[in-house]
């Protein structure tokens, strides 16, 4: 592994870790991550798990994504720039045609590296025990497409 890949790796682990610079707990569950390792993944708090999908997933998306695919899902994050691949862009019309929204939610929910992508973004297995999350997610990441 090289020193860039290394410290990309970090820093994703600590903006994982840390939840955004906007986290109110500090609950987290650990997630395994295809490189082998264990990451952080902020647990939903309560008032989170009672809101409605679509409200929880834009906190979900703005703690768990945006630190790598940006706030406007543009691949800009602040960790972007130390990842290799990038980060997708969500508002690539020619990327949102040519994907389907069964393979959005298989890495949404499995992770990059099980379904041959980057090993750098990991799976969110709470998602995947969460039809209705999921779809909003995928629903989410659709709107950045429209804008």
């Amino acid at each position: 592994m090289t020193s860039a890949t290394r410290l990309a790796a970090l820093l994703f682990a600590c903006a994982l870790a840390s939840g955004g610079c906007d986290r109110k707990d500090d609950t987290a569950t650990t997630a395994p991550v295809a490189t082998g390792t264990t990451t952080a993944t902020p647990a939903p708090t309560a008032s989170a798990a009672s809101a409605s999908p679509d409200a929880r997933v834009q906190q979900i998306f703005a703690t768990r994504c945006a630190g790598c695919h940006g706030p406007k899902g543009k691949g800009d994050g602040p960790i972007a720039a130390s990842l290799t691949p990038r980060p997708r862009d969500y508002s690539d019309a020619a990327w949102q045609k040519a994907t389907t929204d069964d393979a959005l939610k298989a890495v949404i929910a499995q992770g990059g590296a099980a379904v041959k992508k980057s090993p750098m973004m990991p799976p969110s297995p709470d998602l995947a025990a969460d039809p209705a999350a999921l779809a909003a997610m995928v629903t989410l990441v659709r709107s950045f497409g429209a804008r």
